[in-house]
């Protein structure tokens, strides 16, 4: 009697090893997923962030329309995206700290909690309050002397 019960904490043992990989690439299967789908592990990221800062406010015509001679992005953290139940698109949360220097000499430099929406294809872009909310104080500091 002794024996088979040693043979059955060893079976155990060796099926619970060998399944261990099994369970755990199962488990990693929605990131995987994600991964073939975004081509990100951990969603927009930095890169893409900064990006969607650069396309939509610091474009050549809004450069050139709120006389900017230079801008930072410095993107501090994005969080992993997720599905806004509303609109049925995939938004991730991001802080970022813009500065811009313009011709007049002023400095602006605020940080920014908003969100970036994922549009078709691969990029993200910002939300349009958050375009509109940082292009209207640029706007205000742009007109002051």
């Amino acid at each position: 009697m002794r024996p088979l019960f040693t043979h059955q904490r060893y079976f155990l043992f060796v099926a619970g090893v060998l399944l261990l990989p099994l369970i755990m690439v199962l488990g990693g299967c929605d990131q995987a997923v994600y991964l073939w789908q975004y081509g990100s592990v951990t969603g927009p990221g930095k890169k893409n962030a900064r990006t969607a800062f650069e396309q939509d406010l610091f474009n050549p015509e809004n450069t050139k329309k709120l006389n900017i001679t230079g801008h930072q992005v410095v993107v501090n953290y994005v969080d992993m995206p997720s599905i806004n139940p509303w609109t049925s698109q995939e938004e991730a949360e991001v802080h970022v700290t813009i500065q811009v220097k313009f011709k007049n000499g002023r400095v602006f430099q605020q940080a920014y909690d908003g969100t970036i929406i994922h549009t078709h294809g691969k990029e993200w872009h910002l939300s349009p309050i958050l375009v509109k909310a940082i292009d209207t104080q640029l706007s205000a500091v742009s007109r002051s002397s």
